[in-house]
């Protein structure tokens, strides 16, 4: 499947999946006042992608169908040039506001698989390939994928790891003929009722003897037990034109709980394998997704540059003091 349109994602968010929002279960996250209107903002993503072909466009290496840029892995400077006109034209679109729109995961799977060999260390040879595969099924089928790589909080005293014998934090909890099975809670999954799929990788080092935490995956948002438990929308309102922000770009954050749920052992990244859970962040992770996120914070930045100067020349403010905060806005755009 090529890059997909708008209309090509609202189709896939109505599979199945368990979202709630206060004490109300969402029916139709594309349909609810709650979720239509960032559903729409997601949407104009993917269509974007087709009128600004040139920039956020490419063929893929091995098929040569479209997808987007931000799949790939740069091997050059002229690769990262290339990324970046793409990454700038999706960050200008909600003038950088939207920190997770699906580029932000499509360039990190890119760099996880650009250095897959940092994943086949300490025997984790077939949790690589599935990663390699994976990163694949995710450009050539162009799915939102959100991620959830925190532990929920039970004693700051104990630090952000979980310890041995937490029951709260994501762990798993036994086998089956096809896979494993999970259990627990994970947080802070942001554009979750807007993914086709959730991941789960490494955030904090893990101490020693909590190898049942150590893992990673991918599988899709409908997989049975996984439930998903929002914050309040900001989006209730589908007036554009009155609030032009919130009606559009609230991405949603959820705190997520997998009851008993099964993960495919060719979903599996990494599996009860501290060595490599505690490694792969540091040495596969942040130069590339660096990218991404400093082109969006730049067009938030010049945006906030923008909307400052054009506040003060209405108003008709020449304070010296006010000169002198809008330089430092300035100062921070030109430097970033």
């Amino acid at each position: 499947m090529p890059a997909r349109t708008g209309a090509q994602f609202l189709e896939g968010i109505k599979q199945p999946r368990e979202i709630w929002v206060g004490d109300r279960k969402i029916e139709s996250v594309a349909d609810d006042p709650a979720f239509a209107g960032a559903a729409r903002g997601v949407a104009a993503v993917y269509d974007l992608q087709h009128k600004e072909a040139d920039a956020c466009l490419m063929p893929d290496p091995e098929t040569g169908e479209k997808i987007n840029v931000s799949h790939m892995i740069p091997r050059s400077r002229q690769d990262l040039a290339r990324r970046r006109a793409g990454l700038e034209k999706i960050a200008a679109y909600s003038v950088g506001l939207m920190g997770r729109t699906p580029d932000y995961m499509n360039v990190t799977y890119a760099g996880f698989a650009g250095r897959a060999e940092e994943w086949a260390v300490n025997g984790n040879e077939e949790g690589a390939e599935n990663l390699v595969n994976y990163q694949k099924y995710l450009r050539r089928h162009d799915i939102s994928l959100t991620h959830t790589i925190v532990n929920p909080t039970i004693d700051k005293a104990q630090g952000d790891a979980p310890q041995p014998g937490n029951d709260v934090a994501l762990r798993k909890v036994g086998e089956t003929e096809h896979g494993i099975i999970v259990r627990g809670a994970r947080i802070l999954a942001t554009l979750a009722p807007f993914a086709d799929e959730i991941a789960v990788y490494p955030s904090h080092p893990l101490p020693p003897d909590c190898d049942e935490y150590a893992i990673s995956f991918c599988i899709p948002m409908s997989a049975p037990g996984l439930k998903f438990i929002c914050r309040d929308s900001f989006s209730e309102s589908s007036n554009f034109f009155d609030h032009p922000i919130s009606a559009r770009f609230d991405e949603q954050d959820a705190f997520v709980i997998f009851d008993n749920v099964e993960v495919p052992r060719d979903r599996l990244h990494v599996n009860c394998n501290t060595a490599v859970y505690n490694s792969v962040m540091m040495r596969s992770w942040w130069p590339n997704v660096m990218q991404q996120t400093t082109v969006r914070a730049l067009t938030k930045l010049e945006f906030a540059w923008g909307l400052a100067s054009r506040m003060t020349e209405v108003i008709n403010d020449v304070k010296p003091q006010t000169w002198e905060m809008l330089g430092e806005i300035w100062s921070y755009a030109e430097l970033t």
